[in-house]
């Protein structure tokens, strides 16, 4: 399985259920490929109001990036690196 944003689920999925997984990546580490933008990759979204759709939002937000913790301490390699950029409400 790929080292992407996908091939992660994938594998996260796999080995919850038991099974022995391999990543393998053509690039040096893991989600290289994944976007040009690497803000693009894993950004939550901000709204002034809550709503079913901010819920979910924010929800899947939160798991993703307790999954991708859990993988950073595993392989013991840092995938999400901060960027300092501040999103506005308005």
């Amino acid at each position: 399985i790929g080292a992407g944003l996908a091939g992660y689920g994938a594998a996260a999925a796999l080995c919850s259920r038991g099974y022995s997984v391999t990543m393998l990546e053509a690039r040096a580490e893991g989600f290289g490929g994944a976007s040009g933008n690497p803000a693009g990759i894993f950004t939550p979204y901000i709204a002034r109001e809550r709503t079913r759709t901010t819920d979910l939002y924010l929800t899947a937000f939160l798991f993703s990036l307790d999954r991708i913790r859990h993988f950073e301490r595993t392989a013991g390699t840092e995938l999400l690196h901060r960027t300092g950029a501040t999103q506005a409400i308005y």
